[in-house]
């Protein structure tokens, strides 16, 4: 029998409780959990969340029914919620690789969301944050939606009418920050890099003498969130659109770019500007890989120089996650393959800054 995200939902939800979230609207975003469910046709999100869920029912029901947890979930703030659905994704698709994951219970000393093992007892700490629209952004984009409501409610006013429904598109969208024309050298590639950079910088869930890996959920259902649709413009070192303009993978450089790297940037006139701070895997960091879980996509960026490195088992364990892509990640199948990597990523990425400023009609910062 067929089951519908709502079917779904409604076994860790009541139907009154569904109800006081759809009054729940944040001017452009609507609380998650009525996203998921509304749009569960077309939503690959809706149905990776539902998925997640039927296996955690299987596995520890406690967990997604505990007060707290439950807490967050429904609350009114969307980006808790949206964090609560962040860490579901995040264990359904651990189980379904099939890890044995035990949840670790919030406490007054930081502790990563999930302890992981795979099947030979080698354990990894999971920290799970979800990635979303940047703060200043949304309440741009809120802003800029509730000024034109209110001049179409002026103008029904005159026009001697009252209500209506109006639509309005929001432009110039910039999720991860948009750049400050006051500041030389900032574009939106350089700003979506450095957010991607800082998530949970300070690593106090982590040990230092542990397999941590650090997991970005980027599947947030915010109709702003565009960058979860593609995860090549992302994660890889560089890109290029239909009409030629370069675009560097903020994912990519967020972790593996290093100061001083050349960033390109499909901003008219294109630009190449330079990182201004090392990537995280340049870094001192409790870090031993990256796992970006995109809507159809799950990515493993394993660290160059890892305190503690991962398991052959635990490494292999991570190609059975739903949707993973190997074309995708950096894995260290052999000792010093994602260096070796990397250094002709690096390679390319200089060569490829050369060649432009020589043969494209270079100036300054921007080529026409």
């Amino acid at each position: 029998m067929f089951e519908s995200v709502m079917d779904i939902v409604s076994k860790i939800t009541e139907a009154k409780e569904i109800e006081e979230l759809r009054k729940v609207h944040q001017v452009n975003r609507p609380h998650p959990l009525i996203t998921l469910t509304d749009a569960e046709k077309s939503s690959q999100v809706a149905h990776n969340t539902a998925r997640a869920i039927k296996l955690i029912l299987q596995k520890n029901r406690e967990w997604l029914v505990d007060p707290r947890f439950r807490e967050r979930m429904l609350s009114e703030d969307v980006t808790n919620a949206a964090g609560a659905l962040a860490e579901i994704r995040a264990y359904g698709a651990l189980l379904e690789a099939g890890y044995q994951v035990n949840p670790i219970r919030p406490a007054k000393k930081p502790s990563p969301d999930f302890r992981i093992a795979a099947e030979n007892g080698e354990c990894a700490n999971v920290e799970v944050h979800a990635k979303q629209v940047s703060g200043p952004t949304q309440g741009e984009i809120d802003k800029h939606a509730q000024e034109i409501e209110k001049d179409f409610q002026a103008w029904r006013k005159e026009e001697g009418k009252s209500g209506g429904v109006f639509i309005a598109e929001a432009s110039g969208i910039h999720p991860l920050r948009a750049p400050d024309p006051a500041k030389r050298g900032e574009t939106t590639t350089i700003n979506a890099i450095h957010s991607l950079c800082q998530v949970k910088a300070e690593e106090k869930q982590f040990a230092e003498d542990e397999v941590n890996l650090l997991w970005l959920d980027m599947q947030d259902e915010n109709p702003w969130w565009f960058l979860s649709c593609d995860p090549s413009v992302l994660v890889e070192p560089v890109v290029s659109g239909n009409d030629g303009m370069l675009t560097s993978g903020a994912l990519w450089y967020a972790m593996y770019g290093w100061k001083g790297a050349p960033v390109f940037d499909p901003d008219f006139p294109q630009k190449i500007t330079c990182m201004q701070h090392e990537g995280r895997f340049h870094r001192d960091t409790k870090i031993s890989a990256l796992v970006a879980s995109f809507p159809r996509a799950t990515v493993v960026f394993e660290n160059l120089a890892p305190k503690v490195t991962l398991s052959p088992r635990c490494r292999l364990r991570t190609m059975c996650l739903p949707r993973a892509s190997v074309q995708y990640s950096m894995y260290d199948w052999e000792c010093g393959l994602v260096v070796s990597t990397f250094e002709v990523q690096r390679r390319r990425i200089l060569a490829l800054e050369a060649n432009v400023k020589k043969h494209l009609g270079y100036i300054g910062e921007a080529w026409t």
